[in-house]
């Protein structure tokens, strides 16, 4: 009798412990981590995840400063980015932002680095318009995202 209930106890115990093996893990191979630790050598609280079968981001903090980084598996780095409050954008990227969305209101913004330069996503809303502005560093707008569309299109797809 003991049997039968000890062996589907160490059963549930053996689940309880593989449990955490068993999640989802991304495995980031060792050229991306060389890649990373290069570029950002003096990161901290470095959290690893994936924004898709081929592309690996690193959440870590520089200093006081939160930021995430892509590379692709060759360890190629692609982009970072870092967040900014409405006070910490650069002064011309907030004229940008007053004269392509008037009335709306800043919600988040995020300033984009990659090989090809440095952009600033943000985030602005006005009653039930959502969108997501893409400004150069002088604040003249690149591109003009309806946030309400770019999720229908997610649900289609």
């Amino acid at each position: 009798m003991k049997r039968f209930v000890l062996i589907p106890c160490l059963f549930v115990l053996s689940l309880i412990f593989a449990m955490p093996s068993l999640a989802q893990k991304t495995d980031v191979n060792n050229a991306v981590k060389k890649a990373f630790a290069k570029k950002y050598p003096k990161a901290t609280g470095v959290k690893w995840g994936s924004e898709s079968a081929t592309v690996f981001e690193a959440e870590f903090k520089l200093g006081d400063t939160e930021m995430t980084a892509n590379f692709d598996q060759q360890g190629v780095w692609l982009e970072t980015e870092t967040g900014f409050t409405a006070k910490e954008l650069p002064e011309a990227v907030t004229a940008g932002i007053k004269q392509s969305a008037p009335g709306f209101s800043f919600k988040e913004a995020a300033k984009v680095e990659s090989p090809s330069g440095v952009q600033f996503e943000v985030a602005v809303k006005k009653g039930k318009e959502n969108f997501e502005l893409i400004l150069s560093t002088d604040g003249l707008l690149i591109k003009k995202i309806d946030l309400k569309e770019e999720k229908e299109k997610e649900k289609k797809d």
